[in-house]
């Protein structure tokens, strides 16, 4: 699950699921990948490929996010005396304008 803003900006939502279907890129509440099901569109592109390479960047986000995350349990264990508080990140993914 992440937490992602609409291209437009009028939504914040915790997602559990992404999808491309044509030019737009729906966040879902559930897995079902059925648009018309629990799917909110947040994003619209001019094609479907710039829609993918928004889907990429999504992808990266959250592999940058397990990373850190990682990290983050690594220092803990190895340096218990600081607390996990003082590191903050961005967990908020941002939907690109164009």
């Amino acid at each position: 699950m992440m937490w992602i803003r609409s291209q437009n900006r009028t939504k914040l939502i915790k997602v559990k699921a992404i999808n491309v279907v044509n030019h737009q890129v729906f966040g879902y509440l559930n897995e079902t990948e059925e648009p018309q099901y629990n799917g909110f569109l947040i994003g619209e592109y001019q094609s479907e490929e710039r829609a993918l390479e928004v889907l990429d960047d999504i992808q990266d986000f959250i592999e940058k996010q397990i990373d850190f995350e990682r990290s983050c349990q690594f220092a803990n264990a190895k340096y218990p005396e600081i607390s996990s508080d003082v590191i903050m990140t961005k967990f908020v993914y941002e939907m690109p304008e164009k």
